[in-house]
């Protein structure tokens, strides 16, 4: 046997169609038949689905932390109601009957002094952070939580704090200048077509829409409820007005009143919204 036939035998060539059936492998992964497609489109759907069910559980996760928080506090406000019932005088005690009092023990534990010092201390703390968040943040609806506390019949025991925290609010915005004094209106923001050059060229009624327009920085709405009190439109009063009752902007609020003020020629305490609304009806009839 010759050399070259030695090296044949130890060394045999591999067949040549070994790798056909990795070509046809390849080629069928690279086209997915049907039950494939569907597969995924079954995954994708199922996806989503779990996405959608995730949404609402969190939802009604959050529903359901709210409403034990307001649970919580009405339970809070109950309790404390009872325990100072418990301290009336003899005289207005003796009203109640001895089945009510049974009847009350029965839906309400006991409330005991301690218990009873550490809800009103966080009923009081409650009214400090709203204040503190009207002075901070300038949002309306905190200052209103204050004002509601005043007149709410089951927080009769805290309405001087109540008017303390509201006193307070005031006394800051009376001082306090929270917008830059050299602020001017963007024009070229605002008016992006160019038909507005100067401040002078606005009108009342770009004015007050511009007012009206709450999704504006507090910063437009404050500089435009100062630009119309140079208005000679009587009907600017009323706009004013409803500017002040309702802008969630306190800043806008004070401007809104100052400006009306001046076009009245009368002052009002500032926020004092029930004052200043009566004088606005006796003005309307006449009175």
């Amino acid at each position: 046997m010759s050399a070259g036939r030695r090296v044949e035998l130890m060394h045999p060539a591999q067949p040549p169609a070994v790798a056909a059936p990795v070509q046809v492998e390849s080629a069928a992964d690279s086209q997915p038949d049907a039950l494939t497609v569907e597969l995924k489109d079954s995954l994708e759907r199922a996806r989503a689905q779990i996405s959608a069910l995730q949404a609402q559980i969190d939802a009604q996760h959050e529903e359901r932390e709210k409403t034990q928080a307001r649970l919580q506090e009405m339970a809070d406000r109950m309790a404390l109601v009872i325990k100072q019932s418990s301290f009336l005088p003899s005289a207005d005690a003796t009203r109640a009957t001895t089945s009510d009092a049974a009847q009350v023990a029965a839906m309400l534990p006991t409330v005991t002094p301690a218990t009873s010092e550490l809800i009103l201390l966080k009923e009081r703390n409650r009214l400090t952070e709203y204040a503190d968040r009207a002075i901070a943040l300038g949002q309306r609806r905190d200052l209103q939580a204050v004002v509601d506390s005043m007149f709410d019949p089951a927080l009769a025991h805290l309405r001087h704090a109540a008017e303390a925290e509201f006193r307070r609010v005031q006394a800051y915005y009376e001082i306090n200048v929270s917008i830059d004094p050299g602020y001017k209106l963007p024009l070229r923001d605002l008016f992006p077509d160019g038909t507005v050059q100067a401040e002078a060229d606005l009108g009342d009624e770009r004015l007050t829409k511009l007012l009206q327009d709450h999704e504006q920085s507090w910063e437009v709405r404050l500089r435009c409820a100062y630009l119309l009190r140079s208005s000679q439109d009587p009907a600017v009063n009323a706009t004013l007005l409803r500017a002040l009752k309702e802008d969630p902007s306190l800043d806008v609020a004070k401007q809104a009143q100052t400006s009306l003020e001046k076009r009245v020629g009368r002052r009002f305490r500032l926020f004092d919204i029930p004052s200043i609304d009566a004088w606005w009806q006796s003005q309307q009839t006449g009175g």
